[in-house]
């Protein structure tokens, strides 16, 4: 990620639709799978929004990692200071030492994500959890992606192809945000049509909007794993080892 679409993110991940609302539906599925004494390793922290959600539900026995000096350091300006740097494809973890992995938003800016999911699967314990998610379907590709330093987007089966390269066992996966994925669809084809230098989508936003996506988005994630739907931004998937 440029360092300017960060420290931007870092600035607005607080209070901003998408980091709210994510951290709602991560806390959800985290309380049902384990306590609060587990081992948890949250991969690619970036600007602290999951370690700020294991904070607020009392899950202490976190690590932040991130490659990014910028990233640490800004995560620790926020009171986040259990965060050290490393790379997924060679996680600085013992083999069988994790009872949780996160990683959100991780796997597509790494070149070699099969790799980096099998590094995931080397420290996690028996029986214990990952949670992925990654953006989904290349044709919504847009210069957010490009900035956000992206290698690509997903769909349902290249993902559970990768997930199964290794011996894991799915137990949910389904696209989310799909509310949103119409306007999000045809706002990228106008930026492209006409030749809008939007970079940084999170930045086309106001106070009023801000409220409004929080809502949908908040309904949005409450039925996604219900209603199964055929198409999303994003993709969540529940592993186990």
């Amino acid at each position: 990620m440029k360092k300017s679409h960060f420290y931007y993110e870092s600035s607005i991940e607080k209070y901003f639709w998408w980091f709210t609302v994510r951290r709602f539906f991560f806390s959800r599925e985290i309380i049902k799978i384990i306590d609060k004494k587990k081992r948890i390793l949250d991969i690619g922290s970036s600007s602290g929004t999951n370690l700020r959600m294991l904070e607020e539900i009392g899950y202490h026995n976190y690590t932040g990692l991130d490659p990014n000096d910028v990233a640490i350091n800004q995560c620790k300006k926020k009171g986040f200071t259990k965060i050290i740097k490393g790379n997924a494809c060679n996680l600085p973890f013992k083999s069988n030492s994790i009872d949780l992995v996160i990683a959100s938003d991780v796997l597509e800016h790494i070149e070699n994500d099969k790799l980096a999911l099998s590094e995931i699967y080397r420290v996690m314990k028996k029986n214990s959890y990952a949670i992925i998610t990654v953006p989904a379907f290349n044709f919504l590709w847009s210069l957010h992606d490009e900035n956000s330093m992206h290698k690509r987007r997903y769909i349902k089966k290249s993902l559970k192809n990768l997930i199964n390269h290794k011996s894991f066992v799915i137990k949910k996966i389904y696209y989310f945000n799909f509310l949103l994925f119409i306007p999000i669809y045809f706002a990228r084809i106008i930026f492209k049509l006409l030749k809008l230098n939007i970079k940084n989508e999170n930045k086309v936003n106001s106070k009023y909007l801000n409220v409004l996506l929080k809502i949908i988005f908040k309904f949005d994630v409450l039925i996604a794993e219900k209603i199964n739907p055929p198409f999303g931004v994003s993709i969540f998937a529940l592993i186990q080892k």
